[in-house]
């Protein structure tokens, strides 16, 4: 899967580019970032390098130093091909490690789930613009 970048200024634009990801690629969890940049969001796929992607994500380090370096983030995404949008015990640590906020999309219940680190510097506010 090549790197895809969608690029709005509405907040439901970038959810839905989200949950078309999901289901255009079925077979494996979609992962990448939202960042936010002139008043413009942008979603980016990125490809997911785990070794079992059906299962769990795994974005390549290099793909996440580019991204903070020309974006502010405010959300990594991912999919759930297996299961419902309740997090796994492993993406509420990364989250938490990465101290960044998560949401899921799982393909089986059409719903997403919103994940907020203890510790972040991204506003609250800025990820509750997306839960509407």
């Amino acid at each position: 899967m090549k790197k895809q970048f969608f690029n709005s200024k509405k907040e439901q634009d970038i959810i839905n580019v989200i949950c078309n990801w999901s289901e255009q690629f079925f077979s494996q969890e979609v992962c990448g970032f939202v960042g936010v940049k002139n008043d413009i969001y942008t979603a980016i796929l990125c490809h997911n390098k785990s070794r079992s992607p059906k299962n769990t994500f795994t974005i390549d380090p290099v793909d996440y130093l580019f991204f903070v370096e020309e974006y502010e983030p405010i959300f990594i995404f991912h999919s759930h091909v297996v299961g419902d949008e309740k997090f796994s015990k492993e993406d509420i640590i990364m989250s938490e490690n990465s101290c960044l906020p998560f949401i899921v999309y799982s393909l089986n219940t059409k719903k997403l789930n919103f994940h907020q680190p203890k510790k972040t510097r991204i506003p609250i506010e800025s990820v509750n613009k997306f839960k509407k």
